[in-house]
């Protein structure tokens, strides 16, 4: 997998069975010749950009899988035609079925697994505790903001379904983001005072 360091925690959980390479502060010809060497036979583009585009192009990788609906799109040599900006399905679906080129789209249900080392248990422990959420409470997760991948939903939507969330017995909300929902979070620490 070729990922930002952004994402390295989630994707480490898995380091037995991914091979991980990071694209931040390598430069492209430096990231294109590291590709190259790896002799890839193909590629599959699931947070699609100009520069991957052409890097996975210039690499000469022989099977390049991307969406179909971006400009760059000739680049690639298998097209998926779907928008995601419309969010009407689960990010893992949308991935899935860029291998659809292979054959190899699963057809049960697939639900998404994170696994979460010790360590970062302990460190949730200590913050749902801060955040005075027990054990016995039902927890969810609000996070606004979509990375860019498809369209953000207004922040006053998230505060109007927290309100209900609340509402129900034993059930705690939690807003989460990062650096990227920066602009989003003033907002929604407003919407969070409403909704506690």
């Amino acid at each position: 997998m070729l990922i930002s360091n952004y994402t390295a925690d989630v994707v480490n959980s898995y380091s037995e069975k991914v091979e991980t390479m990071f694209y931040d502060n390598v430069s492209f010809f430096q990231m294109m010749k590291t590709i190259k060497e790896k002799s890839f036979d193909a590629v599959v583009v699931v947070k699609p950009s100009w520069q991957l585009a052409l890097l996975f192009f210039f690499a000469r990788i022989p099977i390049r899988v991307g969406t179909g609906y971006r400009l760059y799109s000739f680049l690639f040599n298998k097209k998926v035609y779907e928008h995601r900006r419309s969010g009407n399905k689960h990010e893992l679906e949308y991935n899935l079925n860029l291998l659809s080129p292979f054959g190899v789209v699963p057809r049960e249900k697939i639900f998404p697994k994170l696994i979460v080392d010790e360590v970062a248990k302990e460190k949730i422990q200590r913050l749902l505790q801060q955040k005075n959420i027990s054990e016995t409470d039902s927890l969810v997760v609000l996070h606004p903001g979509s990375g860019g991948s498809s369209r953000n939903w207004h922040w006053n939507n998230f505060g109007l379904l927290g309100k209900q969330i609340v509402e129900l017995p034993n059930t705690k909300v939690l807003i989460s983001g990062g650096a990227k929902e920066k602009e989003l979070r003033s907002e929604e620490r407003r919407v969070g005072k409403e909704c506690r």
